[in-house]
């Protein structure tokens, strides 16, 4: 294989690594599934409230996606605000984690409207038969975005994304800029003699 080919290999196994470590991530997170409903779950005049929400087995697996809108006038990149959530049915808790919302890495309404939301994924659950789970939001101290609205997202039959292929994507990614870099740079062109 020539330097040539070699490189088109590279790029390649460069692209497949960004898909893998990046794009597909993004998109199982964001587009799998289908959308059962959003759910308020902070209001500025009412706070935070818990929301009960009947799951069955047919919409197995349900993606927890959780938006965070804020029309905050802060100009710190530094701006963040943490939700804690907890996931429980029939006295068990499913889901226990912390939510990061970064200000400096807004949502797609932003700008135009001053409206910013950042979204976070809470995780996946499976439901077994029809079971009512209750979603229940605490907010954190040290938070400087303040909210204007919170929404729970619901995605159901959403695709489960293993991280172990995320991993494996970003060493494909490596690989390829590594393998393009060494492949690129050459001897040089030496010159005959008595030139």
């Amino acid at each position: 294989m020539g330097k040539t080919g070699l490189r088109k290999f590279f790029i390649i196994l460069g692209i497949a690594g960004l898909v893998l470590a990046v794009i597909y991530p993004f998109a199982v997170q964001n587009f799998g599934g289908y959308r059962l409903g959003a759910h308020e779950v902070y209001s500025s005049g009412g706070g935070f409230r818990t929301v009960d929400v009947e799951l069955s087995d047919e919409e197995d697996p349900v993606r927890i996606l959780v938006d965070y809108h804020s029309n905050s006038k802060t100009s710190s990149v530094m701006a963040s605000a943490t939700l804690s959530i907890r996931v429980e049915s029939d006295g068990k808790e499913m889901i226990a984690r912390d939510l990061e919302f970064i200000h400096s890495t807004p949502g797609e309404d932003s700008v135009h409207t001053g409206n910013y939301v950042y979204r976070a994924t809470a995780g996946v659950i499976h439901p077994v038969g029809v079971k009512t789970y209750h979603f229940s939001f605490e907010p954190k101290k040290g938070t400087s975005l303040t909210p204007d609205r919170v929404e729970l997202i619901l995605m159901a039959s959403a695709i489960e994304w293993d991280p172990r292929g995320q991993l494996l994507g970003y060493g494909l990614l490596a690989l390829g800029m590594i393998g393009f870099v060494i492949s690129t740079v050459g001897k040089g062109n030496k010159q005959p003699p008595g030139s």
